[in-house]
């Protein structure tokens, strides 16, 4: 009798162990907000937006090809409403070639600058610069 109730304990224990470890794996699976001050955070995203695109030769063909439509359309479907961006495009002496800000007068700004040095083999230095703002 008495062994039925202990095996009814541990049963419990492991069960609560069990539970207590899924929610654990669980929570960090779940997408994390962006802190409200953490400006630090918005050049991160922006870095990790540039190289992804950067990847597969995406960033190429739109810089190359003058296409800011294309950005405007992946940064509102990859960026929550709150945020936005301005995205700018210079030659090597800096002298701007085209740009664009999304939503104008978000104050909490992180830049970051990425260089592509050509594109299908041609050498035609640009710097991209991509600010994430809210």
């Amino acid at each position: 009798m008495r062994s039925k109730g202990v095996a009814r304990i541990y049963d419990a224990l492991v069960a609560s162990a069990l539970l207590v470890i899924g929610i654990a794996i669980c929570i960090n699976y779940l997408p994390q907000p962006i802190p409200e001050n953490d400006v630090h955070q918005f050049s991160e995203i922006a870095t990790t937006c540039l190289v992804f695109l950067d990847k597969d030769g995406t960033l190429g063909k739109a810089i190359y090809a003058n296409d800011l439509s294309f950005f405007i359309n992946f940064f509102k479907a990859t960026l929550p409403s709150s945020m936005g961006f301005a995205i700018s495009i210079f030659n090597c002496k800096w002298e701007l070639l085209s740009s664009f800000q999304s939503v104008p007068g978000l104050s909490d700004c992180g830049s970051v600058a990425y260089f592509l040095s050509g594109h299908n083999g041609t050498f035609d230095p640009r710097i991209v610069v991509l600010s994430i703002m809210r």
